[in-house]
């Protein structure tokens, strides 16, 4: 009973205390019009705009860490993901922010955006793996921290990684139907669902955080991909006021990375119950 107090505490403080202050780091920004088209980058001022990105991300991973200290890696990642979830919420829309910037130019700075706030969080994956030694071992791990010399192969990880991928694309295409913010964060949520579910029934001794690193790879790769295969300019904007654009440009950097630490946790639960948890040579 103690742990479920601690477990939901810990969740509600990630929603009323960590999230609203990684909201003020990124919501009180301007896009270059003075409007709400902004992301972190995106801003009137970049520099600062992406500095206070970082760290709304660091504080929400931070909190994310002691969670972990306190609980498991999975409700690491979700708590993680809803306080940061604030902070997306505080950006603008594709099309606010294209109003605002627009041109091939604001793309790149998106991908920018994603590879720099991205790496935190990937890092926060990994670091989130150790066992605490106040909670039961996950049901996806049997092992400390993975690092370069660990013996499971790298096609399990490399495997992984990929349908994360795949299923990011998935869950922004079935979801970002419109551009709204709410639409975009569940899009970036169900990809990660779809992606940790479907890696880990294929690949069931993947570590975790190769599926948060696919989302945080289709967050880099979906504006830099845009710039080659989109229109540009006005054409652009237009095409994003019909959501025509293609389903990874949809959801913007700290969308990915927010709804990604929500989803996958949960994709991993859901496979759970596919997968056969007891270590090779038990008798079942």
């Amino acid at each position: 009973m103690t742990k479920g107090f601690i477990r939901w505490g810990l969740m509600l403080a990630a929603v009323f205390a960590v999230g609203p202050v990684a909201y003020m780091l990124v919501g009180t920004l301007s896009g270059a019009d003075g409007g709400r088209g902004h992301t972190t980058l995106v801003s009137q001022t970049p520099a600062m705009g992406l500095l206070r990105g970082l760290l709304a991300v660091l504080l929400c991973c931070g909190f994310g860490l002691l969670v972990r200290r306190l609980v498991t890696p999975r409700w690491a990642y979700f708590c993680a993901g809803l306080a940061l979830a604030w902070a997306a919420y505080g950006t603008g829309t594709l099309t606010e922010v294209l109003r605002a910037e627009p041109g091939d130019k604001t793309l790149w700075m998106l991908a920018v955006e994603a590879l720099v706030l991205g790496l935190p969080v990937a890092a926060f994956a990994w670091l989130a793996l150790p066992h605490s030694p106040l909670a039961k071992p996950p049901a996806w791990s049997n092992r400390a921290k993975p690092g370069l010399g660990d013996p499971q192969p790298v096609v399990v990880g490399t495997v992984a990684f990929l349908i994360a991928i795949a299923g990011a694309v998935v869950g922004a295409w079935l979801m970002a139907q419109h551009l709204m913010k709410g639409q975009t964060i569940a899009a970036a949520m169900v990809g990660g669902l779809i992606g940790a579910m479907a890696g880990h029934i294929a690949a069931p001794t993947a570590p975790p955080w190769a599926f948060v690193a696919g989302i945080v790879a289709v967050a880099v790769a979906g504006p830099a991909v845009a710039t080659f295969v989109e229109k540009s300019g006005p054409d652009l904007l237009q095409a994003s006021f019909t959501a025509s654009v293609i389903p990874p440009l949809r959801v913007l950097p700290l969308d990915w990375l927010a709804g990604g630490l929500i989803g996958v946790p949960l994709g991993l639960a859901f496979a759970a119950g596919f997968v056969d948890k007891k270590p090779a040579g038990q008798a079942a």
